[in-house]
């Protein structure tokens, strides 16, 4: 729940489920459901592509289930526009989802992060831990993933390698999975793996962007310089779990209000939680360091909430307000935006960047735990 250190010592950065058709009964539906792949009975996706999943019924084997619940036909795999993937990690606003099954997941992830935020660590793992067991089975995939997501907002990253590498979900390029797996194999210090995961994750974007008056623009350059390490950057914006610090640290005054925000946002009061941040930053501009740590707080409140185009115009004002300091590039705070809005070809630029940072030795890195 911390914020950046940034001026220590130098630089700081569903499955879609079609409902089964009213004239075939779920008591008649077979386990699985044939059709012709080259011309299929569902509707086109936004980007032309066919959309070939169904809802799938009983089977005794859920090994089985999983895997043909992730992929149909010819075993192509398919998910959520790719930005959703990011959305789906960072966001705290509770989702207005229509299908009552994914209702009850969307619900009980939201009750299991407030849980969080009230410190209350353990009842909100047992929360996602019910769901997945008593999912209904064409939804169990999606209880899974929010889980996992519980489990990375805990900071319980060996548990959540642990449930990637179990039967708990299909071998697939899910651009879900693939960005997960980077998370996780980041936090854990496994460098070569962690590449290999964005690396896969970067795939799964387009190559355009959908505003090209949106521009965030982030250097491609060498590693050089950086003090912050991937690790460093990633953990303060993933992590909900409270930090403990002492009166002479510069997040001493910044913790309670990013806490209180915290709280309204996953109680749906989302102004407030904005309004919490403005009276924090107005109350520390006093002091240059403080003041640019609340403002770093107050882009965490935005990526939350899902305001990506604030957040980065915030980036952009904290880059200028603070241009003579050692700054770190944010690269990875452009990357999630211009990602979050559609403007792949950019947001690629940004994730490399973002990616020099696995493995640097960060001297700081302890100020940020």
């Amino acid at each position: 729940m911390e914020s950046f250190a940034l001026l220590r010592g130098g630089l700081p950065s569903k499955l879609p489920l079609l409902k089964p058709s009213p004239s075939t009964p779920m008591s008649v539906m077979p386990s699985w459901l044939c059709f012709n792949v080259r011309n299929p009975p569902f509707p086109r996706l936004s980007n032309g592509s066919v959309l070939t999943c169904v809802s799938i019924g009983l089977t005794r084997n859920p090994n089985i289930h999983d895997k043909l619940l992730a992929r149909c036909g010819d075993g192509v795999t398919y998910s959520n526009a790719e930005e959703d993937s990011l959305k789906a990690l960072l966001s705290l606003v509770q989702p207005k989802e229509s299908n009552s099954s994914t209702l009850v997941i969307a619900s009980t992830k939201n009750e299991a992060l407030k849980l969080v935020v009230e410190g209350k660590y353990g009842e909100a793992l047992c929360h996602t831990k019910n769901l997945c067991s008593f999912a209904k089975a064409e939804v169990v995939y999606e209880a899974r993933l929010a889980h996992l997501q519980i489990l990375i907002r805990l900071d319980e990253y060996d548990k959540a390698l642990e449930f990637l590498e179990e039967d708990n979900f299909p071998q697939s390029f899910e651009a879900r999975l693939s960005l997960y797996k980077a998370v996780v194999h980041t936090m854990l210090g496994n460098g070569d793996k962690a590449e290999e995961w964005w690396n896969t994750y970067l795939e799964t974007l387009g190559s355009g962007n959908v505003n090209e008056e949106l521009k965030a623009h982030c250097r491609n350059t060498n590693s050089d310089g950086f003090l912050m390490n991937a690790k460093s950057l990633l953990k303060p914006l993933l992590s909900l779990k409270s930090l403990n610090v002492g009166p002479d640290s510069l997040l001493f005054n910044i913790i309670p209000f990013k806490k209180m925000a915290l709280k309204e946002v996953v109680n749906e009061d989302y102004d407030a939680a904005k309004r919490h941040m403005e009276n924090l930053c107005n109350k520390v501009r006093d002091s240059r360091e403080e003041a640019l740590e609340a403002q770093i707080a107050y882009l965490h409140i935005l990526i939350y909430l899902g305001k990506y185009e604030e957040a980065l115009k915030r980036l952009v004002a904290i880059e200028e307000d603070f241009h003579d300091s050692n700054l770190a590039r944010p690269c990875l705070y452009k990357a999630i935006g211009l990602t979050a809005l559609g403007n792949h070809k950019d947001a690629k630029i940004c994730w490399k960047c973002f990616m020099k940072t696995i493995g640097v030795f960060n001297p700081f890195e302890h100020q940020t735990q």
